[in-house]
């Protein structure tokens, strides 16, 4: 497995979770490999994650946010209004 497919890997030792961040989705066969290398480290917490689906997660992060403080605004003219009558 070449190197280039990684671009980082994250230790959560506090709660023993390995995070191996990839530049594309692998392939099955390539996941079992991280997996059966992991897993000689006795690592069972272990999640492979491509990067463009972490950027997906964080855009609709970032949209729920900002429809949030929409929705927000939207309630405090309402009662503004509503305290105004």
């Amino acid at each position: 497995m070449s190197e280039e497919k990684v671009i980082e890997i994250k230790f959560d030792s506090s709660k023993e979770k390995i995070f191996i961040i990839t530049k594309r989705y692998l392939t099955t066969q390539e996941m079992e490999r991280y997996l059966e290398l992991l897993s000689i480290m006795n690592k069972k917490n272990i999640f492979i994650l491509p990067a463009d689906l972490i950027e997906s997660i964080k855009v609709i992060r970032d949209i729920k946010e900002e429809a949030n403080s929409y929705e927000k605004l939207a309630n405090e003219l309402k009662f503004k209004r509503t305290f105004e009558k």
